[in-house]
């Protein structure tokens, strides 16, 4: 029996005779479009022309979980290895470094984020400037 009513949340699903895949083909034979990995691949395969089984999302989806796990568990001994109790957009490299395709994309967001924060504090300190010139005047 479960410990709780989600499998994945807890690891109950260790002790079951049938594996994380039959759970998540029973899942995602209900609701085949609504999960995320269900969406996905419907639109894949309608883009393909080449729908997917429900037992090629079931495996997908079950890798696409055990993956997002491993990353979790990473990012997570990365920050406590740095002595911090939160994750940094360097874990996030870090875990991103043995794909070159997902390396490069985490590296273009970073950038693109530095570059937004970067342009906001430029806005901010010539308010700033701008309105204690102006108080400066009216005195």
């Amino acid at each position: 029996s479960s410990v709780c009513d989600f499998p994945f949340c807890c690891g109950c699903l260790g002790n079951l005779r049938f594996g994380l895949s039959t759970v998540l083909l029973e899942n995602v034979s209900g609701y085949r479009g609504n999960s995320p990995v269900g969406r996905l691949c419907q639109k894949i395969g309608e883009d393909h022309r080449r729908p997917f089984s429900r037992q090629a999302i079931a495996a997908i989806a079950e890798t696409t979980f055990r993956q997002c796990d491993i990353f979790a568990k990473d990012l997570e001994a990365f920050a406590r290895h740095a002595k911090r109790s939160t994750v940094s957009v360097d874990d996030v490299k870090l875990v991103a470094r043995r794909s070159t395709a997902l390396s490069i994309h985490i590296q273009n967001k970073s950038d693109e984020l530095t570059q937004e924060h970067m342009s906001l504090k430029k806005k901010t300190t010539a308010k700033r400037k701008n309105t204690e010139t102006e108080e400066e005047s009216r005195e």
